[in-house]
């Protein structure tokens, strides 16, 4: 999950129209309506563009449960709300549906705690030291700003066991 943060550092949500999809390393056509970027390792269709009720998926779901969770207790519960409120299950399609209901039961089931005693920014309170910000002139992204990857010829090969050195 990834919110933006505001010249303080205190996370908060995306733009009221701004709901992205769901990614897996690239944009899916699945989306969950939060007002966040969600990432996760999920099996996905043979195109990308569709999750696959599966047992993995199974049990990636619990643990995005438990990092809104996480992510709830950590920041302002206005920037919660307008981060996660906005799931929702009916909306999605397919195996994205038990991923937004498992998101959408975190953001009901978790107490808000109040943040206005607590000293520091969000940020810090998550363990990120220092402030990233947002360089629209970078390009992140994209394969092809990548450096090459060695093909399997040019990796070290490493000796056979056994064999004497």
């Amino acid at each position: 999950m990834c919110l933006p943060l505001d010249g303080s550092g205190i996370p908060h949500a995306l733009e009221e129209h701004d709901k992205p999809p769901v990614h897996v390393f690239f944009p899916t056509d699945e989306t969950v309506g939060a007002r966040a970027i969600v990432h996760a390792s999920l099996d996905v269709t043979e195109n990308r563009k569709h999750f696959r009720a599966s047992e993995r998926n199974a049990l990636v779901y619990p643990r995005m449960r438990e990092l809104i969770v996480e992510i709830i207790a950590a920041i302002p519960a206005e920037a919660a709300l307008d981060a996660f409120g906005s799931i929702d299950p009916k909306s999605a399609s397919g195996a994205a549906r038990d991923l937004a209901s498992k998101m959408l039961e975190a953001v009901k089931e978790t107490p808000f705690p109040d943040h206005r005693r607590r000293k520091g920014t969000a940020a810090r309170r998550l363990g990120l030291a220092r402030k990233v910000r947002h360089d629209p002139s970078a390009r992140c992204g994209r394969a092809e700003d990548l450096p090459p990857s060695p093909s399997f010829r040019e990796r070290p090969q490493r000796p056979a066991a056994g064999a004497a050195g």
